[in-house]
């Protein structure tokens, strides 16, 4: 089995269970624990899951491989800030114009 096949199977496994152990997907594919850990770290660098002790669970928010919720309210912070600045700005102004 090629590993991303295997990885495929390892996200279909945590979409049912919510989390899986090493020790489980070491049986399920017969292969090493490295082999394991490999495919673990590479789906949590895509940001599909969330490595733990011994294992994995599925990310909050898996949606497409985004992040959660909360990591994308920090993300971009600054310019988010801007443009609501200018969005604030510009109401003001057409609240001015009309009266």
């Amino acid at each position: 089995m090629f590993a991303e096949e295997r990885q495929e199977k390892i996200l279909e496994m945590l979409k049912v269970n919510k989390r899986v152990s090493n020790t489980e997907l070491i049986k399920k594919f017969g292969v090493s624990g490295t082999t394991i850990r490999i495919d673990l770290t590479e789906l949590e660098q895509k940001g599909l899951l969330s490595r733990t002790h011994g294992g994995a669970i599925l990310k909050e928010d898996p949606v497409y491989g985004e992040d959660s919720i909360s990591s994308r309210r920090e993300k971009n912070k600054e310019e988010k800030e801007c443009i609501d600045k200018r969005k604030h700005e510009l109401r003001l102004k057409m609240e001015i114009q009309f009266f």
